[in-house]
């Protein structure tokens, strides 16, 4: 598996409460055999826990592919937080998901 791979999994990892460091085998073992960037059994989860912290997250497949992942409901926008496009809609979802994880895992003012 790739490092940005690698890195990008254990990030999700993290967000969805497997806890570990590099030196425990067992996470390691976990990390090297996870499946956030090619499977979607393994994604949709993640987009469903970004869904309960309040986050629309919009794929979409015509005129390329993509995802968005929006602060806020469908009345009214508050934030972007991840659009990415891709040739392959569940690396664009998996690049959104860890933009949307940057952005959650940063300080925030009151207001976002």
């Amino acid at each position: 598996m790739k490092k940005e791979t690698l890195e990008g999994n254990k990030l999700i990892a993290e967000f969805m409460g497997v806890n570990g460091d590099e030196s425990n085998k067992s996470f390691n073992d976990f990390l090297e055999n996870s499946k956030y960037h090619n499977s979607w059994d393994w994604l949709m989860p993640v987009v469903e826990n970004i869904e309960r912290h309040g986050c629309i997250v919009e794929i979409w497949l015509s005129l390329g592919k993509g995802c968005i992942i929006i602060k806020g409901n469908f009345t009214k926008s508050v934030k972007t937080i991840a659009n990415t496009e891709s040739n392959s809609t569940i690396e664009s979802v998996w690049l959104s998901v860890l933009e949307y994880i940057d952005w959650h895992n940063k300080p925030k003012a009151p207001n976002q």
